[in-house]
């Protein structure tokens, strides 16, 4: 063949060749078209090709429609019906993701803002700023649920310091002890885990009692450091530590837990000195005169004492047992058991007493039997509480009963001591003292109508009055509530006498008839001549704890003529309002104004005793005091409130007026004077 029918030849294949290629390529690409991906990439953008969008938007399908849709960082204004720059909310930079703190809100201060978290609902912030469940509440399965106020309440208590290890420390010996208890509040000593970093302390608690317990844990005071501490089911609303003298690696801890609105606790968690001495004993007193001088200003309130005593040595009246010569734990109670045996020998070799939980003398009438069950049928019993010893239990009975706790837990390398768990059962509150004053008796000192003209010639008669006067002794329970009635008669008559002298509006001859001059009392709210706050005098202006405000007077105000800026602020401390900056709250609030007069009265500033503790016989005058000449009876009390003026003179008339209008009120209330009425022999206290 030759090269030109050749050519002929391939120039025809060829031909064909394309023909085919191209109706492939259509076959090929119709098929493509036809897969959903590529047809509607195609499609979208034939529809957005002349779809038109507004500023910082771009065009995208939806629904099988074209729709403008605003760019990242942008969001559409209805009223300017185009995309604008997004603004970014403060809670969206700051979100709040703290437990139980999820509510975000913008606090504006000025011209700057700033994200804010609080608590969901049912929950409060405490001390720490962290969210609790408020009064009344216990949190259970991650939410606060509501206490019953009216049914009983079973607190179970443990006494705790089970360190193990070469660091002194929280390890898993321990710790599967203190799970298998089931405690409500337990009183931890050497409490340390970890690295003891705040995350570690929250973990070990959280894991070894749940989350819904808080804790208190001792200030660090430096290497060596064994802090006491506080763990509680139920809300901690007030902590506090106690300088023991004789040690340096730990503190008294307390913390003031509420239960619900009827049952308040105080709890101590206490690890004495080492050596069985009188150390423990002082260290015994600081709790109890702690618990003395908060039961003058609460009410609803029991008492419990914790922890590694080191000893029995504390553990008497001259300790723990009374203060004052008034009761405070009882001390006098059949010791816990273990498993086998009723010695109440808490350290690992079972030798001697070290740990304790003592109960204040109301609330030891409410312990109960500390069991441990599986059925109603099937308990471990300890009728006077339990000391813990892994050891005496087999492995089944440590099975059933304390799930977790391995034999020989109590016998790990330095092991301290044994646990001691007590159980109390509160079937009600404290009893409510009943009024100090009836509003008869009341009225007929301060509202007896024979006093005429009394509105007018008296701020006062309108101001003062029942209710207040008995809200504000409220706050004081041991006023007029301490020793037998004759004694209680005499101190309501004492506090009366002086602040009618102080308040005075009567003379001798005023209406009323022959005692005409004693029923003018409450008459006065502002020492006459300084309600225009001309008085600056009262300014002790060295005082770098409680600094005179600028513009403020401290001159005498409300029953006892509160005076001076060091009373007005240690005075608004006590009850939470700031007197110091605002002292003339104390003229317009009439129960806060009987608060200062009660405050002054039931509160001893050292080096004087408190007007109280005279007049119920709480008070013995040390060898200066003898001296001095200075006696219990009303004539210390006048010392104690303006001695520097009235005392140690003959016949001073306003000493004589407060012994007659004191006279008055004993013969009023029907009860006796006693002695030493005078302070003309006495030395007064010198600033």
């Amino acid at each position: 063949m030759d090269w030109k029918l050749k050519l002929m030849m391939n120039f025809r294949f060829w031909s064909k060749m394309k023909i085919f290629l191209f109706i492939l390529i259509i076959i090929v690409s119709n098929f493509a078209i036809s897969c959903g991906d590529v047809e509607t990439t195609t499609e979208n953008i034939d529809k957005c090709e002349n779809f038109n969008c507004y500023n910082n938007s771009s065009c995208k399908v939806i629904d099988d429609n074209a729709t403008c849709i605003c760019n990242n960082g942008y969001e559409f204004s209805p009223s300017q019906h185009s995309c604008v720059k997004k603004e970014i909310s403060l809670c969206d930079i700051n979100p709040c993701t703290e437990e139980h703190k999820t509510i975000c809100s913008i606090v504006e201060t000025g011209e700057t803002a700033h994200a804010e978290c609080s608590c969901d609902a049912d929950f409060i912030l405490n001390e720490e700023d962290k969210c609790v469940c408020k009064t009344g509440y216990i949190l259970e399965n991650n939410s606060c649920k509501k206490i019953p106020e009216n049914k009983p309440i079973k607190i179970r208590f443990t006494s705790a310091n089970l360190t193990s290890g070469n660091n002194q420390a929280y390890e898993e010996e321990g710790i599967r002890i203190l799970k298998a208890l089931k405690s409500d509040i337990i009183m931890i000593q050497e409490f340390n885990f970890g690295s003891n970093t705040k995350n570690d302390i929250k973990n070990f608690v959280k894991n070894t009692f749940g989350t819904e317990y808080q804790y208190f844990r001792g200030t660090p005071t430096g290497n060596g450091d064994i802090p006491n501490g506080i763990i509680s089911k139920y809300p901690i609303i007030k902590t506090g530590e106690i300088t023991d003298p004789r040690v340096t690696d730990r503190k008294i801890d307390y913390v003031e837990i509420k239960v619900n609105d009827k049952i308040n606790l105080m709890v101590f968690s206490v690890h004495l000195k080492g050596q069985e001495d009188d150390s423990q004993i002082t260290a015994a007193q600081l709790i109890t005169q702690k618990i003395s001088e908060h039961k003058k200003t609460h009410t609803g309130y029991y008492y419990i004492v914790g922890g590694d005593f080191n000893g029995e040595a504390s553990v008497g009246n001259e300790g723990f047992g009374k203060f004052n010569n008034k009761e405070i734990m009882q001390i006098n109670f059949p010791y816990p058991k273990s498993e086998y045996g009723n010695d109440g020998n808490t350290n690992r070799t079972r030798t001697a007493k070290l740990d304790f939980i003592l109960a204040d003398t109301n609330l030891y009438q409410y312990q109960i039997s500390t069991d441990y069950c599986i059925s109603n049928l099937n308990c471990k019993k300890y009728e006077n509480g339990l000391v813990f010893d892994s050891r005496n239990y087999s492995r089944n009975d440590l099975d059933t009963y304390f799930t977790e706790v391995q034999p020989n837990d109590c016998d790990a390398k330095n092991m301290q001591h044994l646990a001691v768990v007590k159980d109390f059962l509160i079937t009600k509150e404290q009893e409510v003292k009943k009024a100090v004053l009836t509003e008869e008796e009341f009225n007929s000192i301060f509202k007896n109508p024979i006093a005429t003209n009394k509105s007018t010639a008296c701020p006062g008669y309108n101001f003062y009055n029942y209710t207040d006067f008995i809200n504000a002794t409220k706050e004081y329970p041991l006023f007029g509530n301490e020793g037998t009635e004759e004694i209680k008669k005499r101190e309501i008559a004492a506090f009366l006498a002086n602040i009618s002298h102080e308040t005075t509006g009567g003379w001798s001859g005023a209406p009323g008839g022959e005692n005409g001059r004693y029923l003018w009392g409450l008459c006065w709210i502002d020492e006459i001549g300084c309600e225009d706050g001309s008085c600056t005098q009262y300014c002790q202006e060295n005082n770098e704890t409680y600094p005179c405000a600028n513009g403020k007077t401290y001159h005498g105000r409300g029953p006892i003529q509160l005076t001076w800026n060091y009373n007005y602020g240690a005075m608004g401390e006590h009850i939470g309002v700031d007197l110091l900056n605002h002292p003339e709250i104390v003229s317009t609030n009439a129960t806060i104004s009987f608060k200062t007069a009660l405050w002054f009265w039931m509160t001893p500033q050292s080096p004087k005793p408190s007007a109280h503790d005279v007049m119920i016989g709480h008070w013995t005058p040390n060898s200066d005091d003898l001296d001095k000449n200075r006696l219990s009876g009303f004539g210390m009390t006048v010392n104690i409130i303006n001695g520097g003026a009235e005392c140690g003179k003959i016949n001073d008339s306003r000493v004589n007026d407060r012994v007659n209008h004191f006279k008055y009120f004993c013969e009023l209330l029907n009860t006796t004077t006693e002695d030493n009425l005078y302070c003309d022999q006495m030395q007064h206290y010198k600033k």
